[in-house]
């Protein structure tokens, strides 16, 4: 057996549940079950850094610590209750990064490509006779005004802001707070971009 299945099928969690089955747990052992819950999340994710283990050792690891853990959780009329949720999580992270791994197997140039080039690209691209300093007029206002928000609820950065405006254009904002910066102080025409948003749409009324 491995080192890695000896940490796995070893942890403090697998024991517990496997103690809960012939004795009740006491207090103290259920909290330290959420402890130790943790820390087999954390030995999957140390088992998953590349060049760490070959990916068929890194499948027979995980295959054997999820079969245990199939065992354990088909005794649930044993297992304490408040052990069932985070057994059932610590199954289906097992399976989900066995998924993983075969996916990387059977599909390495996708599942192993840089991050840039998983990243699909706008169809949309920024017509000539406009500029990047031209989308920081609409970045600066937005984000000034708070026309969007992260999913939190919370005000989104000048950097995220210029950083999905640049995606939509496929262009480059460099340095979003120095450009925010260079945008708000202008001596003159301060607006020359909203300004002709503003009259086209003006234009267009009158039609």
């Amino acid at each position: 057996m491995s080192r890695n299945t000896r940490t796995l099928e070893k942890n403090r969690f697998v024991h517990l549940v496997c103690l809960s089955l012939v004795q009740p747990l006491s207090e103290r052992e259920l909290c330290e079950a959420e402890t130790s819950y943790e820390r087999y999340v954390g030995s999957v994710q140390r088992l998953l850094v590349p060049g760490r283990c070959s990916p068929a050792d890194t499948l027979h690891t995980l295959a054997r610590a999820k079969m245990r853990l199939v065992r354990l959780r088909d005794a649930a009329a044993k297992v304490p209750s408040e052990l069932l949720p985070l057994l059932d999580a610590d199954i289906e992270l097992t399976k989900f990064e066995i998924r993983m791994i075969h996916l990387r197997v059977i599909h390495p140039d996708i599942m192993n490509a840089p991050e840039d080039a998983r990243c699909p690209k706008s169809p949309i691209y920024l017509a000539e006779g406009f500029t990047p300093k031209d989308l920081m007029e609409l970045v600066a206002g937005m984000q000034g005004l708070g026309v969007g928000r992260l999913i939190d609820g919370s005000r989104v950065s000048v950097e995220t802001f210029a950083e999905a405006v640049a995606w939509l254009f496929n262009v480059r904002i460099r340095n979003p707070d120095q450009a925010r910066h260079a945008v708000v102080n202008r001596k003159m025409r301060l607006t020359r971009f909203l300004d002709r948003l503003r009259g086209y749409l003006i234009e267009e009324s009158r039609k």
